[in-house]
């Protein structure tokens, strides 16, 4: 090994000497090409793409026809009283009342009094000159009807106990007019017939009492040619007693609920009963 090592020194040395260099062969690489560069890929923006708005349908809704009320002329109901055929004979009863201040009224000789609210039954100051007349209107009584009954009733608004001894008669006429001044209860036609009463009993406070039985009375007005259905009737108290031989009842201005009223019941003729009927007038 030393002697290989030697034998290198030994030529290096020579050929310094020679003045030879000995080239050497330094390899010459070739030019090293520039890296391509790489393309690096751009995200380029992904394109949207626009979604193109359908036209939109609407639906058209049609207007709400709202209906209106048109207002119309409307019937009307009318009460008449009228006679409603039949076939036969009805028996009715019915009821009036003193329905006005007039139509109750006290006449002492020769004063006549409207307002007072009770009535005087009997003989008040002036025997054989106190009157009490009492009228009623429209009654519903077909004319010919047969009376069958037919009560005056008073309403006692006290209590009392005095003897009174009175005659009862209608006014002897179809239609009865309303009392006044210029035509007194005195003043009046009387009818044929007529009733006495007489009483000498007690009367208590608020209680009803009838004056009699005056069928008779009124069947008289009733079978006259002048009657018809819904005439107005008068009855005519006239006092046949002592001075202040009286019971009071309450009037029309003390009460109309309690005012003087007539109770009838009346058989009609084959054909005909009195009826208040609802007639509809058309528009």
């Amino acid at each position: 090994m030393k002697n290989m090592t030697l034998a290198l020194v030994i030529l290096t040395l020579a050929l310094s000497a020679c003045g030879s260099a000995v080239p050497t062969a330094t390899p010459t690489l070739p030019p090293t090409p520039p890296p391509t560069p790489t393309a690096v890929p751009t995200d380029l923006p992904t394109p949207t793409k626009s979604a193109t708005a359908a036209p939109s349908l609407t639906p058209t809704v049609p207007p709400t026809l709202t209906p209106t009320d048109t207002p119309k002329p409307s019937a009307t109901w009318t009460l008449i009283p009228t006679d409603t055929p039949t076939s036969a004979p009805i028996t009715v009863t019915m009821s009036a009342v003193v329905s006005s201040s007039s139509d109750d009224v006290n006449q002492d000789g020769g004063s006549l009094d409207f307002n007072s609210g009770l009535l005087s039954l009997g003989t008040a100051s002036s025997p054989g000159g106190s009157y009490t007349g009492l009228r009623f209107a429209r009654l519903s009584i077909p004319p010919d009807s047969t009376i069958k009954s037919a009560w005056l009733m008073v309403y006692s608004s006290e209590y009392q106990w005095i003897g009174l001894s009175l005659s009862i008669a209608a006014e002897a006429t179809g239609y009865s007019a309303a009392f006044a001044g210029g035509s007194l209860p005195s003043q009046r036609v009387l009818t044929s017939h007529k009733v006495i009463y007489s009483s000498d009993v007690e009367w208590q406070a608020d209680t009803w009492y009838s004056l009699g039985e005056i069928a008779s009375v009124v069947q008289e007005v009733v079978s006259r040619k002048d009657w018809k259905n819904g005439n107005s009737f008068s009855l005519i108290l006239k006092g046949a007693g002592n001075a202040w031989g009286r019971k009071m009842a309450m009037s029309f201005d003390g009460s109309p609920a309690l005012a003087p009223r007539l109770s009838i019941r009346y058989r009609t003729q084959a054909g005909a009963v009195a009826t208040a009927t609802m007639t509809l007038t058309p528009p």
